[in-house]
């Protein structure tokens, strides 16, 4: 079962432990030009842990439920393997799929992988529409309409 922030308190202590990694992570990659960091060079470096990918995505949930989007303002997401939501990277549902059609990339008519197009209805029960770039399973754009 994924994980859900109860209240905005949790909210605030979980966002602020992830933003306090971020930056540590950033002047951690600044000065030694790596990307990743193992437990003894997080400790060295004072780079406090980052939360697990099931709280990154209850943060990302609750902020697109509690911040929603603005109309014509993008996100990115994924789209389910099965073709029928948006998810976070973990899988939790930011919308349904209420239509998918499949379109040809780029202007040659070039498709690396499949592209869809779709339309939908958001957790806020806002209507959306984006485009799916790397078939099911791959990354979305979409907005409010």
């Amino acid at each position: 079962m994924a994980y859900k922030i109860k209240s905005q308190s949790e909210y605030k202590k979980l966002r602020t432990i992830e933003n306090n990694h971020n930056e540590a992570f950033e002047k951690y990659r600044e000065k030694t030009k790596r990307n990743w960091i193992d437990d003894k060079e997080s400790k060295k470096y004072n780079v406090p842990k980052s939360l697990s990918n099931e709280k990154k995505s209850a943060i990302e949930v609750y902020e697109y439920q509690n911040k929603p989007l603005k109309e014509k303002e993008k996100y990115f997401a994924y789209l389910s393997g099965d073709g029928k939501t948006i998810t976070t990277f973990t899988g939790d549902k930011l919308a349904d799929i209420n239509s998918l059609r499949e379109t040809k990339g780029g202007r040659s008519g070039y498709v690396m992988g499949q592209h869809y197009s779709f339309e939908g209805t958001d957790i806020n029960g806002k209507k959306i529409k984006g485009r799916a770039y790397a078939g099911k399973g791959g990354y979305v754009r979409f907005n409010i309409q």
